[in-house]
C-alpha cells in the first residue's frame, strides 16, 4: 500500500473518531467554564447518573434555565427526578395489583383494583415527597447565560413495598374470603421480590 493511501486511511479514521466523540458526549460544553462554575464544567461527564439496585429505587432529573434562577432550575430538576421515580414505583405496584385483582375476578377484583390504585398513589406520593436527594450538581454557564441542573433521588424499596402491602391487607381484612385469597396469592412476598428485582434505568 502506498504512503498516500495510508495517510488518507488514517485521516478518515480520525474524522470518524472525532464525530463519535462529539455525538456521544453529554450536553456539557467542552469550552472552559467561567470562574465560579461547578467542578465538572468543561469536561465530558454524566453528572448524578444513578441506577436502581436491590435496595433502592433511584432516578435523575435534568433541567436548564437562566443562571439567575439557579434555585428554580434545581427545583425543576428535582421535580423531574421525583416524577421518574414515582412512575417506576407505580408501574411495579399496579402490575402486582392487576395480577391479584385478576386472581379474584368479577366485581371483587374490580373494586380491589380501583381502591388499591387510589390508596397506593397516596402512599407513593408521600414517599416521593420525602425522597433522599443523593446528588446535586450544576454545569457552567453557556453563551446564552444558561446552566443545567442535575439532581438524583432515591427511595428504599423495602419501605415502600411494606407500606403498600399493609394497605392492601388492611383493605381486604374485613372480608374473610378476601383475607384468605390475599394470603394465598402471596401478594406481600411477590411485591417485595418484584421491587427488589426491578431495574428501570
Amino acid at each position: 500500500m502506498s504512503i498516500r493511501k495510508m495517510l488518507l486511511g488514517t485521516l478518515a479514521i480520525s474524522v470518524v473518531a472525532v464525530g463519535l466523540i462529539s455525538c456521544g458526549g453529554s450536553k456539557t460544553s467542552n469550552v472552559p467554564a467561567p470562574a465560579g462554575a461547578a467542578p465538572f464544567s468543561g469536561e465530558t461527564v454524566f453528572p448524578c447518573q444513578v441506577f436502581d439496585d436491590d435496595e433502592w429505587f433511584m432516578a435523575r432529573g435534568i433541567a436548564s434555565g437562566s443562571r439567575a434562577q439557579v434555585d428554580a432550575v434545581t427545583r425543576l430538576a428535582l421535580t423531574y427526578a421525583q416524577d421518574n421515580i414515582r412512575q417506576k414505583m407505580s408501574h411495579v405496584f399496579m402490575g402486582q395489583v392487576d395480577l391479584f385483582s385478576g386472581h379474584l375476578g368479577g366485581s371483587q377484583g374490580t373494586d380491589i383494583f380501583r381502591n388499591t390504585e387510589n390508596g397506593g398513589k397516596q402512599i407513593i406520593d408521600a414517599k416521593v415527597s420525602n425522597s433522599y436527594m443523593t446528588c446535586e450538581k450544576h454545569s457552567g454557564v453557556n453563551d446564552k447565560g444558561h446552566i443545567e441542573a442535575y439532581v438524583a433521588v432515591r427511595i428504599r424499596k423495602a419501605d415502600v413495598a411494606n407500606e403498600l402491602s399493609d394497605m392492601v391487607e388492611k383493605m381486604v381484612s374485613e372480608d374473610e374470603e378476601l383475607k384468605i385469597r390475599f394470603r394465598e396469592s402471596e401478594f406481600r412476598k411477590r411485591l417485595a421480590e418484584t421491587f427488589k428485582q426491578f431495574r428501570g434505568n
